[in-house]
């Protein structure tokens, strides 16, 4: 099993996936990218970030 980490931004799915072997080494890239957003927003800017990651099977 892998996980990707598929980000929105504003709603709108960013088409890049990144790719991890490991549920916590994307939970941890997902929070930071949180943890960004949150700083945008207490400086003012409606920019809203989510990021999420889904299991998917090997090909």
């Amino acid at each position: 099993m892998i996980w990707v980490l598929f980000v929105f931004l504003m709603g709108t799915d960013v088409k890049e996936e990144v790719w991890f072997n490991d549920f916590n080494t994307c939970l941890e890239y997902s929070q930071k990218l949180k943890a960004q957003n949150t700083y945008q927003r207490v400086a003012g800017d409606k920019v809203y970030l989510k990021a999420y990651c889904v299991p998917k099977k090997k090909e």
